[in-house]
């Protein structure tokens, strides 16, 4: 998180992002935080989902990432009855 710098960042405020930002404010950096309208919840939440799933499989020794990719995935999708 110490990699930011001033300007203009789009995206959720998680936890982390909040105490950094409280971090700042004490330090007289000031910032603007808006409420997400409902329609863009989906897009914000999967674009944040995919930085932290590479993150994760990242962080995976790169010989160990090839048995996790062969494994079959289950999706589990509910639908309104």
């Amino acid at each position: 998180m110490s990699d930011f710098k001033e300007g203009l960042y789009d995206q959720l405020v998680t936890r982390h992002v909040r105490e950094f930002l409280d971090l700042q404010a004490a330090q007289g950096l000031k910032s603007s935080i808006e409420e997400l309208e409902e329609n863009d919840y989906p897009d914000y939440l999967a674009r944040h989902l995919i930085r932290q799933i590479k993150a994760v499989l990242r962080s995976v020794p790169a010989e160990d990432r090839k048995p996790l990719a062969r494994r079959p995935m289950l999706a589990s999708v509910r639908t309104p009855l």
